[in-house]
């Protein structure tokens, strides 16, 4: 009867974490307990928009980005600050943290050229080193969309405000514009499908391979939340797909249950050879073929 018990439990994706993923036999290269930088879990009332990104392939930024989140808060706030930090893989150690305010949203950090991120605020978008010096900004109210090239940035849109294009590096204006910013935004939006899956493609800084996330159901899932389409269904499958996008070859797949909360848009590094996820509080990096 255990061992039956145990088998259905697997057929319908209650097994813990990353360990019932289709690669079972991957281990990441670098596992980081986020809840001792400060990461909460299990929080009444938690708005979390943690992020990760590839700095390179050996530096992976990550995020934390939280708020409580009650009646009387403001919809658009940037406090309290928020904890980043620089990770470096090669030596397996944090080369940098800080505490700054940001966007509480889900597009406030994002990584730009030659080692730099983007960081938002209520006022404006940041360009930041390693260092954690952020000596460049332009006023904007958001959101924050980055090319997967990392050399331009779109910014603005919130309350009504003019959308424009930015260098990433520079943080100047670009002219005639207006089709190339609406591009990228379009590009990166996440798709919500019919069924309520929620799908994201993301490319890596050469466009040679494109890294897909799909939040999505289960069917024991379905069937023991049938008001799901209500909202109270929780996605308790995410699944991540790299393909080479010269010939359509699928190079990694992985799959787990990302509850308690929202699934977390994981990260491609710029040459493609490796991805990033956050599960449960704990930061996975794994490599690629």
């Amino acid at each position: 009867m255990r061992k039956l018990a145990t088998l259905i439990l697997l057929l319908f994706g209650f097994g813990p974490g990353i360990s019932w993923c289709a690669d079972s036999d991957r281990k990441p290269i670098l596992r980081i307990d986020l809840t001792k930088l400060g990461f909460a879990k299990d929080v009444k009332g938690l708005a979390d928009y943690t992020t990760v990104g590839f700095l390179s392939d050996d530096l992976i930024l990550v995020a934390i980005n939280q708020r409580s989140f009650n009646d009387v808060d403001p919809l658009f706030a940037d406090k309290p600050d928020s904890t980043i930090v620089i990770f470096d893989i090669s030596e397996r150690r944090a080369i940098s943290v800080a505490r700054m305010p940001l966007f509480k949203g889900p597009r406030a950090v994002a990584p730009a050229l030659n080692k730099h991120f983007l960081t938002l605020t209520l006022s404006e978008v940041k360009l930041c080193s390693t260092d954690m010096q952020c000596d460049r900004s332009f006023p904007t109210r958001g959101p924050l969309w980055v090319s997967w090239k990392r050399d331009t940035v779109v910014v603005g849109g919130n309350m009504r405000t003019q959308r424009l294009l930015l260098d990433s590096q520079s943080l100047m204006p670009l002219e005639d514009v207006n089709q190339e910013a609406a591009r990228i935004s379009a590009e990166q939006e996440v798709a919500v499908g019919a069924d309520h899956r929620r799908v994201e493609s993301i490319a890596n800084a050469d466009g040679h391979r494109l890294m897909r996330s799909e939040g999505s159901y289960t069917s024991w899932n379905k069937m023991m939340n049938p008001l799901g389409s209500l909202g109270d269904r929780p996605y308790n499958r995410q699944q991540v797909t790299v393909y080479d996008q010269l010939t359509s070859k699928e190079m990694f797949r992985l799959h787990w249950d990302p509850r308690p909360g929202m699934p977390f848009t994981p990260a491609i590094s710029p040459t493609g050879h490796r991805i990033a996820i956050i599960v449960d509080g704990t930061l996975e990096v794994l490599d690629i073929q």
